[in-house]
């Protein structure tokens, strides 16, 4: 006498591997792809390296806002306006020695 092992139904664990399908889909995605977790750990860092770098532009251009606003006529420096004229044409007085670096 021979026995057989049971047959394998797929049709009563259909629900079962399409569930485990389709976490192991969602989990491979969770991690890779561009809505993945470490791409939204990279974008953090652009993120916050682009938040530095708009921080200096912002005080470079208070920086040139100051020095505009003092060349204005409302407001104009004349120590500043000689500044930088003798930089703009290499201008010196006799008493003036010129030190270069």
């Amino acid at each position: 006498m021979t026995t057989f092992a049971p047959r394998f139904d797929w049709k009563e664990y259909r629900f079962l591997f399409l569930g485990i399908l389709l976490c192991l889909y969602f989990s491979y995605h969770l991690f890779h792809g561009p809505r993945s977790f470490f791409h939204l750990q990279d974008l953090q860092r652009q993120n916050e390296r682009l938040s530095a770098q708009a921080a200096q532009v912002q005080q470079e251009e208070a920086a040139l806002e100051n020095k505009v606003s003092k060349l204005r006529p409302e407001t104009l420096d004349p120590d500043f306006l000689d500044e930088r004229a003798r930089a703009m044409l290499g201008y010196m007085e006799d008493d003036e020695m010129m030190v270069v670096e």
